[in-house]
């Protein structure tokens, strides 16, 4: 469908009624004629009341086919497709320079329905009644702001807010968990302390809605409220200038505030945590000759017994025990008249100390692994050393370890070589193992175990998921004798999340958790889970434990030490003790990295594996059409309007082809690759892979592509120069996690030359393709660790050839490193040269690069 050829026409579009209502219907009119909407599903030409009847152009056609769809929607499709519609259509009025010209009438002129991207839920205290606690929700956008919107304001279909121009359109599924909070609004708190403390009794069992619910403010550890209180002013005032602590009077959550000097300073603590901790440093500072004073909040104050007793009884905590603290929770206190209501935070266990050391373990029985291997099957050193790694910990204790390796070091055949030895000597008290991993590794993991170990040795493992998990639901769980029976458990992080309440009933012995990064936001039902599952050991595996902040490492250690020794206290002490510079440094000393006790163990490739061929890297350079130019140009012009990511949205689709911008469905090949010097250059270069063939050697190639549509696109295109049987495409979709590997398996076994489409988030980690030694990228992501990701895909053990590494690139007419593509492969291979700590942190991918487009346009 070219639609750069086609003649102007301009579109308007209207509704009857109001939009989201019963009976809305929505009409298009065409150069200022009614089109039909109720016959053919794309109308493609129009009658007018006089003359002879007129073509559409396919953009026309479209919004008449949107607005039949409309029609007859539900209402949260209604405004879905309003939201669509005329964000399209204003793009394609933009991009095609007037040839489309769009209007909205009516109504829908000032209709704007706001997207929201989660729904969040926090607990607050009724202002009026302070006993009472109300479970309040707020709408989260796509560019991170909040809103608040009352119960009362929702509507059927996912539709909520009392403007009926700006309402919201809730994520899909999150109706049902506000219909649950209805009965949580002004509750006493000691009659809801169960659903404060679990946020997953909101939401029905087997529902996954990790991606559209934020409970960031739920307060992740509340273990119910209690009454904070505080001494009145006047009362009991000491000299060391403390006067009282108040409880505020804020809504979320706790809160106390500091009055020092008669109430001239003010310290404000936000949360229990932080309560906490400023009574820990005050008790510290006691034991010292020479007290120093504390730092709060940028302010000093005085450490005194005083300060410690006010906290505690703000704290509701009793008077210090000679002995060290054991991390034990604090109890719910009484309510009482006039206290006001705080959380209480599940408190965590003291870090172990920096010089404790461990007992020496048993050592690994290698010759009952051997025996448990498949003929021909040998661990190599560094796989050796990181088994003795685990088995060590193991034996002495720790509650749990980070398997940080290089990508391509086989931590799936180390872990798997753990957990056979656990097996064999469980001495007859056998429990089963729970490896939680993304969907698309599901089968990775139970190929992997037959691939390696004697075929009796793991049984079938039991994968939750799809139609097995179907099998195992009962009512609204899943059946727990069942499981408990079963050697070994392989889900993914969607069921964890969504079934835990069952899941937490089992009592597993090794709980693995692949690609552990999945677990960084700390708040999500998949992070509550993992943190509360039963286990003796548990293992989290992940070659990036830390991409945009250390953070990431706090939350993968709490959800794998979920028992003492610990690592890391709270998350507050956390983000004190590693902030700023020398976050890095700290947390290698805290995790005592990189000695023999460190409960992380990072192997890099180039020291691990010596005789790993060399990856080729080779960049290759295009000129852009001078319609793709002023493309450019026009995306630049409009970004300080609709903002960096819509246009660093849009310049990705412009840069891998030009129809990404409107519809590449249903394009002839020789339109394709008119228009896309780059879809061009990218056949060419498997031109040149097909080519370097020789005798029995076949020569395979991955193609790593952003866009499904491009996928779809270059899949076509492909297939048809190379007259090959299929190319398939792996997204890592739930539904076709065996299609995929089914995929992998028939490229790797196949004689010829062969092509495999594959995203570079989805699918760019956990697969072992090794039978292609050609990657192109060609479409580029911000973070150069998941390009390096997507490459070891094929660069990694068991790879026998030199990989060889293509970026097909585009740049401005004359200008050969002018331009987006120029710009973003400059940014990124700046980064990658950068010899970067796998422990220091990479600034937010997106606002790193948001000045990519702003390139001059001259």
């Amino acid at each position: 469908m070219d639609l750069l050829g086609l003649e102007t026409q301009s579109i308007r579009w209207d509704v009857v009624g109001i939009p989201g209502g019963a009976r809305a219907q929505y009409k298009v009119r065409v150069d200022d004629e009614p089109v039909l909407v109720a016959g053919s599903v794309f109308p493609w030409v129009m009658t007018p009341q006089e003359g002879a009847p007129l073509p559409l152009t396919p953009t026309a056609a479209w919004a008449c086919s949107e607005a039949r769809i409309a029609t007859h929607a539900s209402a949260q499709e209604q405004l879905a497709v309003v939201i669509r519609l005329r964000g399209l259509l204003e793009d394609v009025t933009g991009l095609l320079g007037g040839r489309i010209q769009f209007s909205p009438s009516g109504f829908l002129k000032t209709f704007e329905p706001r997207p929201v991207t989660r729904l969040g839920l926090r607990w607050e205290a009724d202002p009026e009644a302070t006993e009472l606690v109300s479970l309040q929700p707020f709408a989260v956008f796509e560019d991170g702001t909040q809103a608040p919107f009352p119960l009362s304001s929702v509507r059927p279909g996912g539709i909520a807010g009392n403007d009926s121009r700006r309402p919201l359109l809730l994520p899909e599924g999150t109706d049902e968990v506000l219909a649950r909070t209805r009965s949580l609004q002004k509750r006493l708190s000691v009659d809801v302390t169960q659903e404060m403390h679990d946020p997953s009794l909101l939401i029905p069992e087997g529902r996954n809605l990790d991606s559209s619910l934020d409970l960031s403010q739920y307060s992740p550890r509340v273990a119910g409220f209690e009454v904070l209180r505080g001494r009145q002013p006047g009362e009991g005032r000491e000299a060391t200038g403390l006067v009282w602590v108040e409880p505020s009077t804020a809504t979320e959550g706790f809160a106390l505030t500091l009055h020092v000097d008669e109430g001239a300073l003010r310290i404000q603590l936000n949360s229990r945590e932080e309560a906490l901790d400023v009574l820990q440093k005050n008790d510290a500072a006691l034991v010292e000759t020479s007290p120093t004073p504390l730092t709060i909040g940028g302010q000093q104050l005085v450490p005194s017994e005083a300060l410690g007793r006010q906290l505690r009884i703000a704290l509701n905590l009793s008077e210090p025990s000679s002995e060290e603290g054991d991390g034990t929770e604090v109890a719910v206190g009484a309510l009482r008249p006039g206290g006001k209501v705080g959380a209480i935070v599940r408190d965590v266990a003291t870090p172990a100390s920096d010089g404790q050391q461990s007992p020496e373990p048993p050592s690994v029985p290698w010759a009952q692994l051997r025996g448990a291997f498949q003929n021909g099957v040998a661990l190599k050193p560094h796989q050796e050393e990181g088994l003795a790694w685990l088995w060590r910990h193991a034996q002495v204790g720790s509650p749990g370890v980070l398997l940080a390796d290089d990508m391509g070091l086989g931590k799936t055949l180390q872990v798997a070589c753990f957990m056979t030895l656990r097996l064999l000597t469980a001495g007859g008290v056998e429990r089963p193992h729970l490896v939680v991993c993304p969907t698309i590794l599901l089968d990775n993991w139970k190929q992997e175990l037959a691939r390696f170990f004697q075929e009796d040795l793991w049984r079938t493992p039991f994968i939750l998921h799809g139609a097995e998990l179907r099998a195992v639901k009962r009512g609204d769980g899943l059946n727990t004798e069942f499981l408990a029976q079963q050697r070994l458990i392989i889900t993914n992080y969607e069921t964890l999340g969504a079934y835990q309440r069952s899941l937490l009933k089992v009592d597993f012995d090794v709980v693995v958790f692949d690609e552990a990064h999945n677990l960084k936001n700390p708040d999500t039902l998949r992070s509550r889970a993992a943190r509360a599952l039963k286990r003796s050991f548990a293992i989290a595996l992940t070659g990036t434990p830390v991409e945009n902040e250390l953070f990431d490492v706090w939350a993968i250690y709490d959800a794998i030490q979920s028992r003492a020794p610990r690592v890391f206290g709270p998350r507050t002490s956390f983000r004190e003790e590693h902030g700023g510079e020398q976050g890095p440094a700290t947390l290698r000393s805290r995790l005592r990295y990189p000695s023999n006790d460190s409960t992380l163990m990072r192997r890099e490739k180039a020291d691990a594996l010596k005789d790993l061929p060399e990856k080729r890297y080779q960049r290759h350079a295009v000129e852009m059409t001078a319609l793709q130019e002023e493309q450019e140009r026009l995306i630049a012009r409009q970004a300080s309007k609709r903002g960096a990511f819509w246009a660093l949205a849009a310049l990705q689709k412009l840069y891998q082809h030009p129809a990404l911008l409107t519809d590449a469905r249903g394009m002839n090949a020789g339109t394709a690759l008119r228009e896309s010097p780059k879809t061009r250059l990218c056949l060419e270069l498997l031109e040149q892979v097909e080519g370097r063939a020789n005798g029995g050697s076949a020569e395979k190639a991955l193609v790593f592509v952003l866009s499904r549509a491009m996928q779809e696109l270059l899949s076509g295109l492909i297939k048809e120069r190379f007259r090959l049987a299929s190319v398939p495409i792996i997204n890592g979709e739930p539904e076709n996690r065996r299609v995929a590997l089914e995929s992998i398996q028939t490229f790797s076994q196949a004689r010829g030359f062969q092509v495999l489409l594959l995203s570079p988030l989805a699918a760019g980690a956990g697969l072992n393709i090794v039978a292609a030694n050609h990657v192109i990228h060609y479409g580029r992501w911000w973070n150069p660790a998941k390009e390096d990701q997507a490459t070891d895909r094929a660069h990694r053990i068991g790879q026998v050839r030199p990989v060889h590494v293509y970026y097909p690139l585009l740049h401005r007419q004359g200008r050969a490193e002018a331009g987006f593509d120029m710009r973003l492969h400059e940014l990124v291979e700046r980064k990658r040269s950068l010899a970067r700590d796998f422990l220091a942190p990479v600034p937010e991918e997106a606002q790193q690069f948001a000045g990519v487009f702003q390139e001059g346009e001259g």
